[in-house]
């Protein structure tokens, strides 16, 4: 049996990287430190390639580059992480910042109602001081008292300000949510209240961008969807379902799904992305009888996974699902097949050198926690039982999938969460189904909206689709058991939990072999 590592060599670059992005983050060296590391390690790979007299020990001491190799990725995950953190970037503008300074802001994205205001994300780009423009970079938090100004804002708007950001602070109750820490994992560290007429609308960024094309896009598609799907909760869900905007969510029938275990088919994941990949591959199949069109297919799957997964908001889950995807489209191009578990790790690697925040986003470990579980235990849970009859055999198949991915997640969603859904396999096992029904019902609904009577009927029937899924969700919640909540785990009774799964998994594979 080919070892792990083996199978996926950038799980040896991934740790070392991982180990740097947390001695940065809980600073267990300093930058002098690490600057120290790093200069040593530049002179001893100096020494060790250029000097002859190391030349007949380069063989004998080959695991002396690995060495290397592995420190270097270390400093790697050091720097970059202390790259991304914007507070130490020279041009923040919270250091430069003096009294009497205004701040020019735009928005990063179209402002979300809410009860008493509008919030969004906004990019402080300029300090305003006697009339001359200081370039800066940060982002905040931005909270707008309704106004008629406030309900004309939209994307790359330009707000000029007078109030200084104040910090985000810290949840009062250890239970509560950290939203300082949340905020924090996307870079931004301060917020703003503005009433009305505390700010001067300047105009519009006219810079064009795919952000802006892509905004206006959603906002045509949660119009399709209100036009023909009445309920506004039932709408809701939808919108969620087909772009990942959740505005609209109520929050009740957001816990509903998350206390049965089902949250994943609201929240675009990587299984909406997978579904859309498969359909492009089904629709561009004809294609499959003219070789030299291969590598035209597999460039517009891309391109359209890609301003899907931007479309929806580009979660750590999806954006792993679409580089994933990429490596096999790139794969089919090349006539090459690669491993899941190289891919797996790869996609890993490159999102945490673009942003090392990752590591600690709840979306990108329950994420990679899914599709490892299903790597590993799909094979010997499907094992379990056996069937002649391909529906029960599809019956058992789908549960078996179910089963193995919340083998790694669950312990996860415990530790976050500090709750363990009892009822996930009943209710995955209409939901999934049900919710793949809805999406592609979704992308058919839009792609018909221009024939309102047809698109009528369609809107009609995803409804009962999503009512449906939702009255089976809302029916197993009703039970006392559904859920055991109030569970606080620590760090190492987790750690302790996957160390023994693991160490289940390698003797199911011990005893495999002897068979």
């Amino acid at each position: 049996m080919i070892p792990f590592w083996k199978k996926a060599p950038f799980f040896r670059l991934l740790l070392p990287l991982i180990l740097g992005i947390c001695i940065a983050h809980y600073q267990w060296l300093h930058l002098s430190q690490m600057m120290m590391l790093l200069f040593a390690s530049l002179l001893c790979t100096l020494i060790f390639y250029t000097l002859p007299v190391f030349s007949f020990l380069r063989y004998r001491l080959a695991f002396a580059s690995g060495i290397l190799l592995h420190l270097f990725m270390i400093i790697l995950g050091f720097s970059l992480t202390l790259f991304n953190d914007v507070r130490l970037h020279s041009r923040y503008f919270v250091s430069l910042l003096q009294a009497g300074d205004q701040l020019q802001l735009r928005l990063e994205e179209p402002p979300v109602e809410r009860a008493k205001t509008f919030k969004t994300i906004a990019s402080v780009t300029h300090i305003v001081r006697n009339d001359t423009l200081i370039p800066v970079n940060g982002k905040i938090y931005l909270y707008l008292q309704k106004d008629a100004i406030a309900a004309g804002l939209y994307f790359q708007s330009i707000l000029r300000i007078h109030q200084r950001p104040r910090s985000i602070e810290p949840p009062i109750h250890a239970d509560s949510f950290d939203f300082k820490k949340f905020a924090a994992l996307q870079g931004i560290h301060h917020q703003l209240y503005l009433k009305k007429n505390s700010y001067s609308f300047i105009g519009q960024d006219s810079t064009s961008n795919v952000y802006d094309f892509l905004y206006r896009l959603r906002d045509k598609l949660i119009g399709i969807i209100h036009q023909y799907i009445v309920n506004s909760s039932t709408a809701a869900i939808a919108i969620a379902l087909l772009t990942g905007y959740r505005a609209e969510l109520d929050r009740n029938l957001s816990q509903l799904y998350q206390a049965t275990g089902t949250i994943h088919v609201i929240a675009i994941s990587g299984m909406h992305l997978a579904l859309i990949y498969f359909l492009l591959q089904l629709l561009c199949q004809p294609l499959d009888r003219f070789p030299r069109f291969n590598f035209l297919k597999e460039t517009a799957i891309l391109i359209l996974l890609w301003l899907f997964s931007l479309l929806t908001g580009g979660g750590a889950s999806v954006i792993r699902a679409v580089i994933m995807f990429s490596f096999i489209s790139v794969g089919k191009i090349l006539h090459r097949k690669g491993t899941i578990y190289n891919a797996l790790t790869c996609s890993a690697f490159l999102m945490l050198c673009y942003q090392p925040t990752l590591l600690w986003d709840i979306g990108f470990q329950l994420s990679y926690a899914a599709v490892l579980s299903l790597v590993v235990f799909m094979k010997p849970i499907y094992e379990w039982f056996s069937f002649e009859n391909p529906l029960l055999d599809g019956f058992w198949k789908m549960n078996a999938v179910t089963l193995s991915a919340q083998v790694l997640t669950l312990p996860l969603c415990v530790y976050h969460f500090h709750q363990l859904p009892v009822l996930f396999l009943p209710a995955n096992l209409l939901a999934i189904p049900l919710s793949t029904l809805a999406l592609y019902g979704l992308l058919l609904l839009n792609g018909v909206s221009f024939y309102s009577p047809l698109a009528g009927v369609l809107g009609k029937g995803i409804a009962f689709v999503i009512d449906s899924m939702t009255a089976w969700t809302e029916y197993l919640a009703r039970f006392r058991f559904a859920v055991i909540e109030e569970l606080s785990p620590t760090l190492w009774e987790i750690a302790l939990i996957y160390g023994i799964v693991f160490w289940g998994y390698g003797v199911y594979q011990r005893k495999t072999k002897s068979v």
